[in-house]
């Protein structure tokens, strides 16, 4: 049987925010980014897949989850604004390039060594 692909996840919800950020930040699954971190993995998991309880996150664990998938922690916890932090260009430009990022294999990103990102031209 063919794979077919996935839901995308529902961005009204804490869990869905968070499967999105996690995808986003290059992590295929949720057992990647627990054992990547040394996260209890199943702990992590429900945080992704709990419908029940979809926008009750601890919310130490949502400040823990922005930083390190480096999202706006309004978004995470609310879904207000943008996903992403506002950085200006002059803070860019002040960041060395430590690589590159293609997403969703059409944007290319420099990617400075705080892991901010700048769109290449």
């Amino acid at each position: 049987m063919p794979k077919t692909r996935a839901e995308p996840p529902d961005l009204d919800t804490q869990a869905g925010r968070l499967v999105w950020a996690r995808s986003s930040a290059g992590f295929s699954s949720p057992r990647r980014v627990a054992l990547f971190y040394r996260w209890n993995e199943n702990t992590y998991k429900s945080r992704e897949t709990s419908m029940r309880r979809a926008n009750n996150i601890p919310p130490d664990e949502l400040e823990l989850y922005s930083r390190v998938f480096k999202v706006d922690i309004l978004w995470l916890t609310f879904g207000r604004g943008k996903p992403f932090p506002e950085v200006t260009d002059e803070q860019l430009a002040s960041y060395p390039v430590q690589g590159t990022k293609v997403v969703n294999g059409r944007r290319v990103f420099d990617i400075a060594a705080d892991g901010h990102a700048k769109k290449r031209a």
